[in-house]
């Protein structure tokens, strides 16, 4: 596991820690990034580029996109990563991390397993995005 960490202002949070995400994911091929990776610190802005489709109107909280380790056309070599978004604190509590560590941490992991050996159906990659609506995490999937 790679970690790269944008440091926040006093306002603004993530939906874990980077602790948290290293208790799960610190043996996998992967990359994390924490409000980097050409992420806005605006949520709305993020929520639309992100977003898994138009009818969308969650706040977005992270990403992850499993993929095999490949060398694109550029020669940038690519991985799997997983991202997750500067949020602002209003509307995100302690309770709504833990929440997120005990149930969504879990299932992405299980979901990374599943999908890093994966010929994924002929398409590059698996995506999921991780929303968050009236204290509520929504995992949306897809395959590109």
């Amino acid at each position: 596991m790679w970690t790269r960490v944008k440091g926040l202002n006093p306002n603004e949070t993530y939906c874990c820690t980077k602790e948290d995400v290293k208790s799960f994911f610190g043996d996998a091929d992967i990359d994390v990034y924490f409000g980097t990776f050409n992420m806005s610190r605006n949520e709305n802005k993020n929520s639309i580029q992100y977003r898994p489709n138009k009818n969308f109107d969650d706040r977005i909280i992270a990403r992850m996109v499993v993929s095999k380790r490949y060398v694109d056309v550029t020669g940038l070599e690519l991985n799997s990563y997983l991202s997750f978004f500067i949020m602002n604190k209003d509307g995100y509590s302690d309770e709504l991390r833990l929440k997120f560590v005990a149930e969504i941490l879990p299932e992405l992991k299980e979901l990374y397993e599943k999908h890093k050996e994966d010929d994924l159906q002929g398409k590059e990659r698996f995506n999921v995005t991780i929303g968050l609506k009236d204290n509520r995490f929504n995992l949306y999937e897809s395959m590109k």
